[in-house]
């Protein structure tokens, strides 16, 4: 019994961690995008050298080292200063609009970062089409306490409609705090986690499926044999832990249901009354 309640705890952390993952289509009138290629297995990273800043995020899910450095599990970028790390921004908060001149691409903002002495830190990831691998272009802090990263890629192209690429530079998409680009080459900063972090692998939420799955099954199967060889039952008795599963777990469900509904209604969740002398 102690067995099977710690295989479904951790099966809900898996889901949980592999929930930290989000949908990214995105359509701009006909113009239709998924970004959902552009994560990165860990995070992406910018170090801007003039500034001595480095710079930490991921698109479309969580950034690693900032959910463990920068104390939040959904940051979705922060920035690196010194020994110390900043949250700038949640994936939860994550609002998309369409890039300005025509250019092809889209804007996701993170918000609800730190607190800073000028207002709550957040970050925009500028994310344009080129025909390019994935590279970040700039990084830095173009007001205070408000990021902007440019990348370029040719993941950020439309699905759909019409395509308006951008070169390996950018025209007027390159933020203040970040280096000058060009012909392709990247001065003044460092970049790291490009295609190479996502590229040829499945994601989290395929792989929790696929173990939970493969884990399921050993768990069935080989209870039904144990049953069945070891044990001499019969009928609905060879599934593993019946009682466990039809009796034990619907009672502690309910129980937890009218525990909820007890607070919520003030009632104390109890289901009867009693009499009062």
């Amino acid at each position: 019994m102690r067995l099977t309640l710690c295989v479904f705890l951790v099966l809900v952390a898996l889901s949980f961690v592999a929930g930290q993952r989000q949908n990214c289509q995105y359509s701009n009138g006909a113009t239709k995008y998924d970004f959902s290629s552009m994560y990165n297995n860990t995070q992406y990273t910018y170090t801007n050298t003039s500034k001595a800043s480095t710079y930490y995020f991921n698109i479309c899910g969580t950034a690693q080292i900032c959910t463990q450095k920068a104390n939040n599990v959904d940051s979705a970028a922060c920035q690196m200063s010194g020994t110390s790390y900043f949250d700038c921004g949640h994936l939860k908060t994550a609002t998309w609009q369409g890039l300005p001149n025509g250019v092809s691409g889209a804007q996701v903002t993170y918000k609800d970062g730190a607190a800073c002495s000028k207002s709550i830190r957040q970050t925009s990831l500028i994310l344009q089409c080129s025909q390019a691998q994935t590279t970040v272009v700039s990084a830095g802090e173009i007001q205070p306490c408000i990021y902007a990263i440019t990348i370029n890629s040719k993941l950020a192209c439309p699905t759909t409609g019409t395509t308006s690429t951008t070169g390996v530079t950018t025209t007027g998409q390159t933020t203040s705090a970040g280096p000058t680009t060009t012909s392709g080459t990247t001065t003044g900063g460092t970049t790291s986690g490009g295609d190479n972090g996502h590229k040829g692998g499945i994601g989290g939420g395929w792989i929790f499926v696929i173990i939970l799955l493969c884990s399921a099954t050993v768990y069935i199967v080989a209870g039904i044999i144990i049953n069945y060889k070891v044990r001499g039952l019969q009928g609905k008795e060879l599934f593993p832990n019946v009682t466990f599963w039809s009796d034990t777990l619907p009672g502690l469900l309910k129980d937890g249901v009218l525990f909820i509904k007890g607070k919520i209604t003030g009632t104390g969740g109890q289901t009867g009354s009693y009499q009062q002398i």
